[in-house]
């Protein structure tokens, strides 16, 4: 989850797409014009910081995960793996398992490799009186169940409300509201994330996307900007490429990812 004692930003940037992301799940099909309610297309919550509002249908499985490397300052993080698991158990109501990387940090002081946290997820679809709004509320638990210098060393908990708003045929907007107990040195965070995206022409399967993401503790504030595309080569089928930096430190960050589907029932 995070790294136990490490307060460099690129190392913590390890723990948050896990916490955020991947509970928070924090990203992404739906956001890159796929219906939002028929699920005609992937609904992936990669790639991103954030994650977008689709449930997964009942009996489908989803597997998503992806590999990337945060660097630009004195710490390197190469993270493989971000393994999200979901099944749709009922209309309205999916499950998660968070399965999480093998991290590599290479940092002026030692070196530090090893499994990331684990846990579990639930995420609820919620009524809407709004026909285009969909909306979802997403909770996570990470279980100190990975390695000695990158374990959290406790049960971290984070919560997220989910949105998304087709402002046109091509064009979508969405947004995360969340909190954890996330950091080590600041045990509230709240997590705000806003990303608008665009579909090319319906015959060109990619869409892309650019948005803000900022985490907002009691010691300090960190701020990320990013961006991506997204490939569609068949309905239940995505890769995605995304990076971005943290507006302070100029710290960055660039990843690779594939999320598939399948139905079981």
């Amino acid at each position: 989850m995070i790294l136990k004692g490490n307060k460099d930003r690129e190392a913590r940037f390890v723990g948050l797409r896990p916490a955020i992301c991947a509970g928070g799940a924090l990203l992404f099909g739906a956001l890159f014009g796929a219906p939002l309610s028929a699920q005609e297309t992937i609904a992936s919550d990669r790639p991103g910081l954030g994650s977008g509002s689709a449930v997964l249908g009942h009996g489908i499985i989803q597997m998503e995960t992806g590999a990337e490397y945060a660097g630009g300052g004195r710490t390197e993080v190469y993270s493989l793996g971000q393994g999200l698991f979901r099944y749709g158990l009922l209309e309205g109501v999916e499950i998660q398992g968070l399965l999480n990387s093998l991290t590599f940090v290479r940092g002026p002081n030692r070196d530090r490799n090893g499994l990331q946290d684990m846990g579990f997820g639930v995420k609820l679809k919620l009524p809407t009186s709004q026909e285009r709004l969909s909306l979802s509320f997403l909770s996570t638990l990470l279980l100190p169940t990975g390695s000695n210098q990158i374990s959290a060393g406790e049960a971290v908990p984070n919560a997220v409300l989910l949105a998304d708003l087709p402002l046109s045929d091509r064009v979508n907007l969405s947004g995360n509201l969340g909190f954890s107990a996330f950091l080590a040195d600041a045990e509230n965070q709240v997590a705000l994330i806003i990303t608008p995206s665009v579909a090319l022409p319906s015959e060109v399967p990619m869409a892309v996307y650019g948005g803000y993401a900022g985490f907002y503790s009691d010691s300090e504030a960190v701020h990320y900007a990013e961006g991506g595309v997204t490939w569609l080569p068949s309905p239940s089928l995505q890769f995605d490429l995304n990076g971005g930096f943290e507006l302070d430190s100029g710290s960055y960050f660039i990843g690779i990812g594939v999320a598939t589907r399948w139905r079981v029932r």
